[in-house]
């Protein structure tokens, strides 16, 4: 699970200062990520293989052309950086 996070920088994918907590918090979260999806301020990407099956994630645009290798700095540190 991102837990809200790009996993290439480990980032909150949508600026807030902590993820959301709530129900409704995680609904107005989903709308503004539609929302940055459509402005293509984030991206769907297909990450790495796992257990035969390409998992994808949402990563910062800007993200990816900074990790060509599209592992990153958050989970080369070991940090969970599992698929939404």
């Amino acid at each position: 699970m991102q837990r809200g996070r790009c996993p290439l920088c480990g980032q909150l994918l949508l600026h807030a200062e902590v993820e959301p907590q709530h129900p409704d918090e995680w609904e107005q979260w989903i709308t503004a990520t539609a929302k940055a999806i459509r402005h293509q301020a984030i991206i769907v990407d297909s990450g790495p293989e796992s257990l035969g099956y390409t998992a994808f994630r949402l990563i910062h645009t800007h993200c990816r052309g900074r990790h060509p290798d599209r592992i990153g700095v958050y989970r080369a540190a070991g940090a969970d950086s599992g698929v939404a």
